[in-house]
């Protein structure tokens, strides 16, 4: 019976006759039966083998780290070692087996970790496109793609290379998606204004219609009998009409020409009262009704020169809110004519209400910094804020031009706070 034994060491084996025929051969060891390196051996003569029973070719030899020696023994013990190899058979294929359900679970876990990886990125890109305008999401996606396509270069096996560039294709066309498709924000955007303030339903127009339609009636009986005092119920309707039209305009402008509507149906109404003297009080009237349109006029002219002011203070500190803090800085000594809208930025820094330009690092900072701050209750948010707007003062020591001396990660941690709160603030 032959008796295997394992070696640390190559040996030349024929494969035939199944014994060794040289042990600790010289040879550079190879793995393929016949090579023609073989007929290098010293045990080789002429091709043939001088040791094997059948002075077998160089060619059915091959080696192997094993010894096979043949030891007598009986069928008993024969039958008891061949028990033995098969038991450890055995044990070996259900730690095969085990590894290879172990290898399946781990492949489903990781696919499902990918899965929910892009998810949680999908989610930060459309938060992030929704609370800060103007900052350009895609473009940053498209860099951590290159980054993920760079690290993709280390891999070996084919089946990860194609499980990662499928997670890569997905978010090119996430990015895509950011870059083309606006609707995509709509998921986390807050309600609409028309949802706070509904439209108006058909029966509410049809009173206001006939409310309308009464009054004018009114005021031509009016007209026709001037000595005819207009009674409560009739002068109501009026001042209804005008408040509704106040609370259904409610920017500023409008809000003036309502007032101003309303101040000339109450001297009109005074006028078709009062019907004692028509010629004086039309004089008196006509020179009232000027003098109102006159304030109304100057009144909406101002607010007008304003809202342009504001608007155009606005886009001026606006285009200043794309650059990084250290070009600022640098761009608040070389120019004195924009300094105040540059320490407006840099002050709106040092609050946590503006970020600026942030590098993909940075972005993957505020991310963490926001789905942590996202678990406190708002005490502790506050409670953060505050701190964190203290160290930042006492770091540029009121100063808004020192910013650069605040860490990076402090102003992020502070940024993402105050967008907690602003968020809680909202839903409340």
């Amino acid at each position: 019976m032959n008796e295997i034994t394992v070696t640390s060491y190559h040996n030349t084996i024929c494969l035939k006759c199944n014994t060794v025929c040289h042990e600790r051969c010289s040879l550079t060891e190879t793995t393929r039966v016949g090579e023609r390196v073989f007929r290098r051996c010293t045990v080789i003569v002429n091709g043939r083998c001088t040791v094997c029973a059948g002075k077998c070719s160089y060619d059915i030899h091959y080696h192997d780290r094993r010894l096979i020696k043949s030891v007598p023994r009986t069928l008993k013990v024969a039958i008891s070692s061949m028990a033995n190899k098969y038991a450890e058979a055995r044990k070996d294929k259900a730690a095969c087996e085990t590894k290879c359900e172990t290898v399946q679970e781990t492949k489903r876990v990781i696919e499902q970790s990918l899965q929910e990886q892009f998810t949680k990125v999908r989610d930060a890109c459309l938060r992030v496109r929704s609370n800060c305008q103007g900052f350009n999401v895609a473009e940053e996606l498209c860099i951590f793609v290159n980054f993920l396509k760079n690290d993709m270069s280390s891999l070996r096996s084919s089946s990860v290379k194609r499980k990662a560039a499928k997670f890569v294709e997905k978010l090119e066309t996430l990015a895509d998606d950011l870059q083309d498709d606006d609707s995509l924000i709509s998921i986390i955007e807050p309600p609409s204004t028309s949802a706070i303030h509904p439209p108006m339903s058909p029966s509410v127009a049809a009173k206001r219609k006939t409310t309308n339609s009464n009054n004018n009636s009114n005021n031509n009986n009016t007209n026709n009998n001037n000595k005819q005092p207009l009674k409560p119920s009739q002068q109501q309707p009026t001042s209804i009409v005008n408040d509704d039209l106040i609370l259904l305009n409610p920017s500023p402008t409008s809000c003036v020409m309502a007032q101003v509507d309303h101040i000339l149906s109450g001297s009109f109404s005074s006028l078709n009262v009062i019907g004692d003297d028509p010629s004086t009080e039309d004089d008196e009237q006509r020179r009232k009704k000027v003098s109102t349109v006159a304030i109304s006029d100057s009144l909406v002219r101002n607010q007008s020169i304003q809202q342009q002011q504001l608007s155009s203070e606005s886009t001026d500190s606006r285009k200043y809110a794309e650059y990084s803090t250290e070009r600022l800085v640098a761009l608040s000594r070389e120019s004195t004519e924009e300094y105040k809208l540059i320490a407006k930025e840099l002050n709106r820094r040092c609050g946590g209400t503006s970020i600026g330009y942030l590098t993909p690092a940075q972005l993957s900072i505020l991310c963490e910094y926001y789905a942590s701050s996202r678990m406190l209750q708002l005490d502790e948010l506050i409670r953060v804020h505050s701190q964190l707007q203290l160290d930042i003062q006492q770091l540029t020591d009121h100063d808004p031009f020192e910013i650069l001396s605040v860490p990076t990660d402090k102003l992020l941690h502070l940024a993402a706070v105050s967008l907690c709160l602003q968020n809680a603030n909202k839903y409340q």
